[in-house]
């Protein structure tokens, strides 16, 4: 499956912009601020996952503006498909937006977009996958599970509102005692959907550990990913229950999980240089890569954002030879030197 163009209006800083892409190798060239991620994060909502750069879908619009829209053509052995993203804010509440999906002009949800498209995100900010906090761990996973399985992104779903909704309930019991049969219900839903998050979760890793170690130079030193997981039960949340009202917040779950990348059994984050760090975050990208071509039975596009000046040279090499296997979709502020640019297309801003 590949991106063959893109037409952005009122998307960020593109008023009105429509960029067409090579089957293999495509560069988008320009300063800073002139939108060359925008265009990456825009591609990378096509896979049904939300953009990494903002916190709410309303920021995707361009200021002043009451919509966004994405258009794009995705090939897939020959067939052709329409795929639309339009955000829209709300009249009644501008701080509130929703999003509609249609493809072929019928719609659809977000969690039918894997079937039709699927990309991994290679950013400077992915090393704070590792040193930041627990949060970004989670989302990085999160974003991986939900192109390759639709459960997990709707359970996921379901799972996020539900603990909302049942920390109201907490807050309410707290002030005035009242709310108990409707906290069973909460209860209820958040096992039901937290249990096969964690699941998932848990093979991911486990996948994770068999091949990481495999993927980059690491110097004799074995690479692994710890997954720490707030294991969901009934059990454990009766246990919490009264913790929980006090606190007024859900305490158990898969929305307190971690992760743990260790080098030679220690924990990266604290123990590892910042070249480790790097590589680390490059192994494991070369995993998602092998992960999502399994479970999606395609390959997936490759979005490289400003990356090349975070390697040395060695590196350098292996993120070349992987963009000679899949479609690849690049931003610079100049064209690295060693890249050919002979067969490749170049998009200048």
């Amino acid at each position: 499956m590949k991106v063959n163009s893109i037409k952005l209006t009122n998307f960020r800083n593109h008023s009105k912009a429509e960029f067409g892409f090579d089957e293999n190798i495509s560069i988008i060239v320009g300063k800073n601020g002139s939108g060359k991620t925008n265009i990456l994060e825009a591609i990378f909502l096509l896979t049904g996952n939300r953009s990494p750069w903002v916190k709410f879908d309303r920021d995707l619009i361009s200021f002043g503006k009451q919509f966004c829209t994405v258009t794009s053509k995705i090939e897939n052995e020959g067939d052709i498909n329409d795929v639309e993203i339009q955000v829209l804010t709300s009249n009644i509440n501008l701080n509130a937006s929703s999003k509609k999906i249609k493809v072929n002009k019928v719609p659809k949800r977000s969690g039918v977009l894997k079937e039709y498209f699927s990309a991994i995100l290679f950013t400077p900010r992915d090393i704070e996958t590792i040193t930041g906090t627990p949060s970004l761990r989670r989302k990085y996973i999160d974003s991986i599970l939900q192109q390759s399985d639709t459960r997990y992104k709707k359970d996921l779903d379901t799972y996020t509102k539900a603990v909302k909704r049942r920390n109201k309930i907490l807050e309410q019991i707290s002030e005035t005692g009242v709310g108990h049969n409707q906290l069973t219900f909460w209860t209820d839903k958040i096992v039901e959907t937290g249990t096969y998050i964690q699941k998932v979760r848990q093979e991911y890793v486990a996948y994770l550990n068999k091949k990481i170690g495999t993927k980059v130079e690491t110097h004799g030193n074995s690479l692994s990913i710890g997954y720490i997981k707030n294991e969901i039960s009934t059990e454990r949340l009766e246990k919490h229950k009264e913790t929980e009202i006090f606190a007024r917040t859900t305490l158990v779950g898969p929305h307190r999980d971690d992760y743990e990348i260790k080098i030679a059994d220690r924990n990266i984050s604290e123990f590892g240089s910042r070249g480790q760090q790097r590589e680390a975050i490059l192994a494991a990208k070369m995993c998602e890569i092998d992960f999502l071509e399994e479970k999606v039975h395609h390959k997936p596009t490759l979005l490289l954002d400003d990356v090349f000046s975070e390697f040395d040279d060695d590196h350098k090499a292996g993120i070349v030879k992987l963009t000679k296997e899949y479609q690849t979709i690049i931003t610079c502020t100049e064209i690295p030197s060693f890249i050919n640019t002979a067969n490749i297309r170049v998009i200048n801003l």
